[in-house]
């Protein structure tokens, strides 16, 4: 996660989905950003959303109206803002930034899984989604992905484990769904819930879910 992209229309369905699955803050819920220092880059001005709110305030407009009070409003492109926002209510926040070191990178993990005991839904937020065999722990750019061995440690605990993660712009295929969900179910992981833009690992029923979920915006 990186603060330029707050407010855009991948945080709309991200939150979206959270605030759903904890129940409005019902069940005890972690959020561990993974926060990396911004690039300069303008992939993260796809907010051409909330200036549509015909077309997207529909599917949750508590979330909307708030959003768009933080980027268009008040320009409060940043997590904390989005955790004072009462966005994710009850929810406990992990902010600090995250590097490539490897070892300040396990004591951030050791800080948020304290942070994280006895939560029942934990939310990763990487800048990519679960790491790849070209990235590995400690080199270049490895802080924007999540390593099994760290979410593991946090499903070992016994919460169920919701994950950003970015896809390649293509067509899913249940047999490809169905395989990725075969996998995780060998190394442990249980039932597998999987959108466009996150995946996840824990108690609820596994089924590939998109019916409510806001379209991408033309030009966002």
């Amino acid at each position: 996660m990186k603060n330029q992209y707050v407010g855009d229309i991948n945080d709309y369905r991200k939150y979206g989905l959270i605030r759903l699955l904890s129940d409005g803050g019902a069940l005890r819920t972690a959020v561990c950003w993974m926060l990396t220092a911004g690039d300069g880059r303008a992939d993260g001005e796809k907010t051409a959303y909330l200036r549509q709110p015909g077309k997207y305030r529909v599917y949750d407009p508590e979330l909307f109206d708030r959003l768009e009070d933080l980027v268009l409003q008040r320009d409060a492109r940043d997590v904390q803002a989005v955790e004072q926002a009462g966005i994710l209510p009850a929810a406990r926040f992990h902010s600090a930034l995250l590097t490539d070191d490897p070892e300040q990178r396990r004591r951030y993990m050791d800080d948020f899984l304290a942070l994280a005991k006895g939560c029942d839904l934990v939310f990763f937020d990487p800048d990519n989604g679960i790491e790849v065999k070209s990235v590995p722990l400690g080199r270049r750019d490895s802080a924007k992905y999540l390593h099994w061995s760290e979410l593991k440690r946090v499903f070992a605990a016994g919460a169920s484990v919701l994950i950003y993660q970015h896809f390649p712009r293509e067509e899913f295929t249940c047999t490809r769904t169905l395989a990725s969900d075969s996998r995780r179910r060998r190394r442990g992981w249980g039932r597998v819930l999987r959108t466009p833009q996150a995946s996840g690992a824990g108690r609820p029923g596994c089924r590939r879910q998109s019916t409510g979920h806001p379209p991408q915006p033309e030009g966002a």
